[in-house]
């Protein structure tokens, strides 16, 4: 399959919308929540913040819809896998309304953090998307990483690897 365009994902959450009967916030991260914020990067999948072991009925339902539109939908158990950084819930950006269903931009910083984890060529290029569009600041990052740092190993995070991660990244911003 190709890139998701952002008519793709509105696609789905608009028909998803037609249909749910009670009120819903759906919250994305990964590519599919940068493409709704303007980057041009191409991503194949919809990730989601939910169980991806007990799924609520709402994610069996937008699965079979995606399914049913040939998009790849995923459910990304974050606050499992990365410190929610303070305030994350006030960062994240509404994106719309469908029906009862409001769907959201996941906090960017703690999408910024689960990306510098992985880090990526690619993470780290979207990392620094969110920093040039002042979607997150260079020093609200370095905060949420010194923060992530003493209890990271509770989410198996390497630490060695998170600081050199932001490290490249602080290089690759001084360099432009």
């Amino acid at each position: 399959m190709g890139g998701l365009k952002v008519e793709d994902v509105l696609a789905l959450f608009g028909r998803f919308g037609e249909n749910w009967p009670s009120p819903l916030t759906i919250d994305l991260i990964g590519g599919s929540a940068l493409t709704l914020l303007g980057n041009s990067r191409t991503t194949v999948d919809i990730d989601y913040v939910g169980s991806d072991i007990h799924p609520e009925s709402w994610q069996d339902a937008l699965g079979r819809l995606a399914s049913e539109m040939r998009l790849e939908i995923e459910a990304v158990p974050l606050a499992e896998m990365i410190p929610l950084p303070a305030g994350a819930m006030e960062r994240c950006r509404i994106i719309g309304q469908f029906g009862n269903v409001i769907v959201r931009v996941f906090d960017p910083c703690s999408i910024a953090l689960s990306k510098l984890d992985r880090g990526t060529n690619t993470d780290l290029e979207d990392v620094m998307f969110l920093l040039r569009q002042g979607f997150i600041a260079g020093d609200a990052l370095a905060e949420a990483v010194m923060q992530t740092l003493p209890v990271a190993a509770k989410y198996d995070i390497s630490e060695r690897e998170l600081r050199r991660n932001h490290a490249t990244l602080m290089r690759m911003r001084s360099e432009l």
